[in-house]
């Protein structure tokens, strides 16, 4: 079986119960934030191995 069939079948045999407009939008946010500061230290080690100052306050 693929892990598609899995989850299809695991999907029918235990539902999760609804989830709320509220709890849904909170995970988005934290989800957003949480991959803003992922991509920005990725960025920030990029540019420290080239070499870049990266200040946040311009000179």
């Amino acid at each position: 079986m693929t892990v598609p069939e899995v989850r299809r079948l695991l999907e029918i045999a235990l539902p999760l119960p609804p989830r709320s407009p509220e709890l849904r939008l909170a995970w988005s946010l934290w989800r957003r934030a949480k991959r803003l500061l992922a991509r920005l230290s990725h960025r920030r080690r990029l540019l420290d191995d080239l070499g870049y100052s990266y200040s946040a306050v311009p000179p």
